[in-house]
């Protein structure tokens, strides 16, 4: 019941149908995958260029995308163990960084 309620309630604030709210959300996070430099890397399974990243203070390693997702979250996503395995390294705190965001509550 709790699943279904929190659907009405975020189709009434957002006055779209849910598919539409879930079309957008997802072309959503691919253009922010591209405009995250951590998040592309993960994407391409880029290990280089994960590491070189890590090493800057500017680079946010707990930036979150459309769907609250982290650079780890995007490594998963593509099946890139690689790039993944270089993000728990680089930043073992990713490894608790839970998905988050309204479209999942």
């Amino acid at each position: 019941f709790g699943h279904w309620w929190s659907q009405v309630k975020f189709r009434l604030q957002n006055k779209k149908d849910w598919s539409q709210v879930v079309d957008e959300t997802f072309l959503l996070q691919g253009k922010r995958i591209d405009d995250i430099p951590l998040f592309l890397a993960a994407r391409q399974n880029d290990v280089r260029s994960i590491r070189k990243l890590l090493q800057y203070h500017s680079t946010d390693v707990f930036q979150r995308g459309a769907l609250g997702e982290t650079a780890l979250h995007v490594a998963v996503l593509f099946d890139n163990l690689e790039a993944s395995v270089a993000l728990m390294e680089g930043v073992p705190d990713l490894i608790n960084e839970p998905m988050t965001t309204d479209l999942f509550e």
